[in-house]
């Protein structure tokens, strides 16, 4: 998986060939960004998704700072993805779970 992010990030800054641009490449684990088995508000909660909170602080975070390239680990299923709205000018998401490419 690495190596194919790697392959991807090495494809996009070659496409900029000899422009002197800053590139802003960030990797975030979102940490269980899907439904799992989840203690909310003291109780276990089977098969639950992140709450609502927390989605907002990863939005945060991850708008803080502003990559051209973004790279995420532990996303769920494609309609967790889009829930994150896309930058704009954003020209291709690739999304990957167990060796699945979307």
């Amino acid at each position: 998986m690495a190596r194919k992010a790697l392959c991807i990030i090495f494809l996009c800054l070659s496409t900029y060939g000899l422009k002197a641009e800053v590139i802003r490449v960030a990797t975030y684990n979102v940490r269980n960004y899907l439904e799992v088995d989840r203690w909310v508000d003291g109780r276990y909660r089977p098969n639950f998704p992140k709450s609502e909170e927390e989605k907002e602080a990863l939005r945060y975070v991850i708008y803080s700072a502003h990559p051209d390239i973004l790279v995420i680990q532990e996303m769920g299923t494609e309609l967790y993805l889009n829930e994150l709205p896309v930058k704009r000018g954003m020209m291709e998401v690739v999304f990957q779970t167990n060796g699945i490419k979307w």
